[in-house]
């Protein structure tokens, strides 16, 4: 906590010292991201955080928990009511209308679908067609399930929503998960987003990132 304090207060430094944060300025910030957020999120985020939009991506929806999508995820036979996996293939579901079969627990779901998957291609509900990679942290991608040494042996799995570069060459992730407190009593956390952090951060989330897969448009 402190090397962030320190790492963001020299950027907030360097911000007041060489910019101004005219109309212009933030213009430049706002495309430098991607049209990520608005104008003015753009740069409060840069000043607050090295450049990224305050609340993150701005296309990105909330889980509708009450969705098909997630019939698993509410636990209607019991077994993954308020738990990540449920939550997570709720996720692949509702944003690229992608549905496999059994995942295994959280830690191992990436694994176990890497063995089945990869280097396929897997329809989604529409008929669309994706291919299935394989991928390591430094590519990772929007649309990736990843999975996570967690204190819980069952480890812990998410749904990566978006992943840029701001405009100092910091790269951020920004994903969803459910019961990040890793309760198996079916009294776990709720799916959500999650502000963004950075991939550095990211790596080293829940005791460590194990394996990322990632669904591509064909």
């Amino acid at each position: 906590l402190h090397r962030k304090i320190t790492d963001y207060s020299k950027k907030i430094d360097y911000a007041a010292d060489n910019y101004d944060w005219n109309d212009q300025e933030i213009a430049k910030w706002t495309s430098a991201l991607g049209d990520r957020g608005t104008a003015a999120a753009g740069a409060a985020g840069a000043a607050a955080g090295g450049g990224i939009p305050s609340n993150g991506p701005a296309n990105i929806s909330a889980p509708n928990l009450n969705g098909a999508a997630y019939a698993e995820y509410r636990g209607e036979n019991g077994n993954y009511f308020y738990q990540c996996v449920g939550y997570a293939k709720g996720r692949l579901q509702e944003n690229l209308g992608i549905s496999l079969g059994s995942w295994g627990n959280g830690g191992d779901a990436v694994s176990n679908l890497n063995k089945q998957y990869a280097g396929k291609t897997v329809k989604g509900l529409d008929g669309s067609e994706y291919s299935v990679e394989y991928c390591t942290p430094d590519n990772i991608k929007a649309g990736s399930i990843a999975s996570f040494n967690s204190a819980n042996s069952a480890g812990h799995v998410v749904y990566v929503e978006d992943v840029w570069t701001d405009a100092e060459g910091t790269q951020w992730v920004r994903f969803s998960e459910a019961n990040a407190d890793n309760r198996s009593d079916g009294g776990g956390s709720d799916g959500k987003i999650l502000p963004p952090m950075t991939l550095d951060d990211f790596k080293n989330y829940q005791n460590g990132l194990k394996d990322l897969l990632h669904f591509e448009k064909v």
